[in-house]
This record gives C-alpha cells, structure tokens and sequence, in this order.
C-alpha cells in the first residue's frame, strides 16, 4: 500500500467517523422504541442455531464440488479408454 491509499484510507475513516457522530446525534423516529428483550434472547438463540447448522454444512459444501469434478474426470477417462472399443466394434458391425 502506497503513502496516498493510506491518505485516501485515512480520509475515508474520518469521513465515515463524521457521518456517524452525526447519525448518533439523531433523535429517533417517533413511535421507535426497543425491543424486547425475550425477542432479542430468541433472535440471538436462532442467530445461534444457523451458525451451528452453517458450520456443519461447511464441510459437505466444499466436497460436494470435488465429487462433481471426480465424477467428470472418470467419464472422461471411461470415455477415452473406450473410444478404442468402440471404433473396433463399429468397425466389426459393417
């Protein structure tokens, strides 16, 4: 990273900084108010569930394309060590 990304990094976090100091100063909408907590504890126990259920599917995510490349790979080769078969037999047919 050169000396004028690291200005322009810079710049942008301080912008991002301002905009947010001025979106915290903000009033809330009327009618706003906070959620329940059991809402938030049920949110937070589902939140929790789908992680658990994300990483268990992780593994099963990253074979499931390795099988589909092994499995065109062995037609591939079933299909090149068979050409040859193939060619004798349609040559014996005529």
């Amino acid at each position: 990273m050169n000396s004028g990304d690291t200005a322009r990094q810079t710049h942008d976090d301080a912008a991002i900084a301002a905009f947010m100091q001025r979106v915290s100063r903000l009033p809330p909408p009327a009618g706003w108010s906070l959620p329940a907590a059991h809402s938030v504890l049920r949110q937070a126990h589902w939140r929790q569930r789908w992680e658990g259920e994300r990483r268990m599917h992780l593994p099963l995510d990253i074979v499931m394309p390795l099988q589909i490349a092994a499995a065109l790979a062995t037609i591939a080769v079933l299909l090149v060590r068979a050409v040859p078969w193939l060619a004798v037999t349609l040559q014996n047919l005529s």
